[in-house]
């Protein structure tokens, strides 16, 4: 019975020693940062800051195309054995599929993809 793990562990072990060695290696090959400059003869200056505001619609536009990439990856396995699923299947994907694009419906009526 411990045989038939032989082979996860086998993936496992080189798995690890795969990360060990890219480990490694980057921190053989990686160069290393320069010295941090000396600071200015009168006062400090502030750097500007590194943080600004990123308007709401492009985290929209990424939750929509997150949200459909999942979608279109069940929908390819589902077309793959849709004549064995028959209606059952059908209504399936169309219980998944509609509220989906219901929801790119009213977004594009608000206008929520427009630029």
């Amino acid at each position: 019975m411990l045989a038939d793990y032989l082979g996860i562990a086998l993936v496992l072990i080189v798995g690890a020693l795969l990360v060990a060695a890219a480990r490694l290696a980057q921190r053989v090959l990686a160069p290393r940062p320069p010295a941090p400059p000396a600071p200015p003869a009168r006062g400090v200056s502030t750097p500007p800051p590194a943080r600004r505001r990123v308007p709401v619609k492009f985290f929209l536009v990424a939750l929509l195309f997150v949200v459909f990439n999942v979608q279109a990856s069940f929908l390819y396995p589902w077309a793959t054995v849709l004549r064995e699923l028959g209606g059952a299947g059908f209504v399936a994907i169309l219980v998944f599929s509609v509220p989906l694009v219901v929801g790119l419906v009213f977004q594009r009526a608000k206008g929520g993809l427009e630029w």
